[in-house]
């Protein structure tokens, strides 16, 4: 980071780790990148940088009550049935409640 944190925080990169767990399990040490990843990405939100991956999960999560999408056609493919459909009143529900509480300023 070389002292550019504000960089760090702004930026796209740290967005891009998938959480998955591949770097601890190659790393000798067991030390993977992701615990920093969540940190960073803590951070970030905390500095009130609105991050556009985050904003478009929370609409397909108010739209469709998933915040992955559905993908049809790989389902299609493995031979497994549509997602089922969710209604996303309850999900509307406690996010107006968390954003009442003041949960998107912390």
């Amino acid at each position: 980071m070389r002292g550019g944190l504000d960089e760090v925080l702004s930026g796209d990169e740290i967005w891009m780790c998938l959480q998955c767990g591949k770097c601890e399990q190659r790393c000798p040490q067991n030390t993977g990148l992701k615990d920093m990843f969540t940190r960073l990405r803590e951070l970030s939100i905390k500095k009130g940088n609105r991050v556009r991956i985050i904003e478009d999960k929370i609409k397909m999560l108010l739209e469709e009550g998933y915040a992955m999408p559905k993908r049809s056609g790989v389902r299609k493919r493995m031979n497994i049935s549509e997602a089922p459909k969710i209604d996303a009143t309850q999900i509307k529900g406690i996010l107006k409640r968390a954003k009442e509480d003041g949960a998107d300023d912390k």
